[in-house]
């Protein structure tokens, strides 16, 4: 169901939004963070100014740009994503980077964004472990209860349906074994990914929140609301405390609401996300 509707969504749709960043008018205008006109930028450079702030340090995306090391993105050509990042589209708000970089950079941007691509595959291989729930279930059931009664669309995506609190899910199936998917759903303090880490922030005024943060320095500390729809910046000045936890946003007792049968279902329906 969920599935149908992505994939009648245009490829165009994905290339347009896949490197959008909000700092890129402010960036033109310098010429480049220490950078003189003609000279050539790093890649890592170019990428920590132009898309960082949107897809993460790793490109695993944020609420304002998608993950760039996901399936849909591995699958672009390389002439796809810098025609993206060049051309842009003045109607959906991404502006044309082609202005700001030379073909050169543009070039080395691609092959940098494909190493964060190689290096995710790498950090997290698939493994054949076997979860101790079966996999056998009913996928449509499975599907109703991510976006119901499991609460898993509440902070995750598929297909771009979905909250964005957590990382996106989208065939997730195909990299993962049973055994690691539900080891990340019953332990999810195990291994935190660093672009969802969490932060115990208190504020001036005693309200205290758990919630992902984005970026964390001296002056300011950036964290996602409760909806999981809004970025709010909190400066150091006006918090008392801002600490960063080990402790993933995810409860570790999600499947205790579930019978027998509807973890069997939901599992299905993970494990075949590919």
């Amino acid at each position: 169901m969920v599935k149908s509707e992505f994939m009648r969504s245009s490829l165009a749709a994905f290339v347009i939004a896949l490197l959008a960043v909000s700092i890129q008018g402010s960036a033109q205008d310098q010429g480049g963070i220490g950078v003189t006109p003609g000279e050539i930028m790093e890649p890592e450079l170019i990428y920590g100014q132009y898309c960082a702030a949107c897809h993460g340090s790793t490109g695993k995306g944020s609420i304002i740009g998608p993950s760039l090391v996901s399936m849909q993105a591995k699958a672009l050509s390389d002439a796809d994503l810098q025609n993206a990042i060049a051309e842009g589209s003045p109607e959906v708000g991404m502006p044309m980077f082609g202005r700001g970089l030379t073909r050169g950079e543009l070039t080395r941007l691609v092959q940098f964004v494909r190493s964060l691509q190689s290096n995710a595959r790498v950090k997290n291989p698939r493994t054949d472990a076997k979860a101790p729930i079966s996999t056998d279930g009913n996928v449509i059931a499975g599907e109703l209860l991510f976006f119901s009664k499991a609460r898993c669309s509440q902070c995750h995506s598929v297909f771009d349906a979905g909250g964005i609190t957590g990382p996106d899910l989208t065939h997730i199936g195909s990299r993962y074994g049973s055994g690691q998917i539900y080891e990340a759903i019953t332990k999810p303090d195990k291994d935190v990914d660093r672009d969802f880490r969490s932060m115990n922030l208190t504020t001036a005024d005693g309200t205290q929140l758990f919630a992902r943060f984005r970026f964390d320095n001296k002056n300011s500390v950036q964290l996602l609301d409760k909806s999981g729809t809004l970025w709010t910046t909190y400066f150091k000045d006006d918090v008392q405390s801002a600490d960063r936890s080990r402790d993933s946003l995810m409860p570790g007792d999600l499947l205790d609401a579930l019978s027998e049968d509807e973890r069997k279902d939901l599992m299905t329906f993970l494990t075949g996300l590919n």
